[in-house]
């Protein structure tokens, strides 16, 4: 399963809660739900550095949606087989 590497430089870092974050319309044509493995129902994306050429592929874990207008804030993944990285990325819907 090819799975759509976004590139880490679109992203802002926190270093206090470990965090990775954007605003969807950054990523361009990425598929952030694309699927992770041919046998089960798992999406995500991967993120790669320009530094150091590691790539880490993060799984979709919730969404976050508006009370009272239902539309999506925000959508949040954890890495798949990293757990030794604590990160997490948040996803704005802008």
């Amino acid at each position: 399963m090819i799975v759509p590497v976004a590139s880490l430089d679109s992203f802002f870092y926190d270093k206090q809660t470990t965090t990775l974050t954007v605003d969807i319309s950054d990523l361009g044509d990425i598929n952030i739900f694309s699927p992770l493995y041919d046998d089960a129902c798992d999406v995500g994306f991967s993120i790669k550095s320009s530094y150091s050429g590691e790539v880490i592929t993060f799984s979709l874990v919730s969404e976050r949606k508006h009370i009272v207008e239902n539309e999506v804030i925000c959508w949040t993944f954890k890495p798949v087989g990293h757990t030794d990285k604590p990160l997490t990325v948040v996803v704005y819907n802008d």
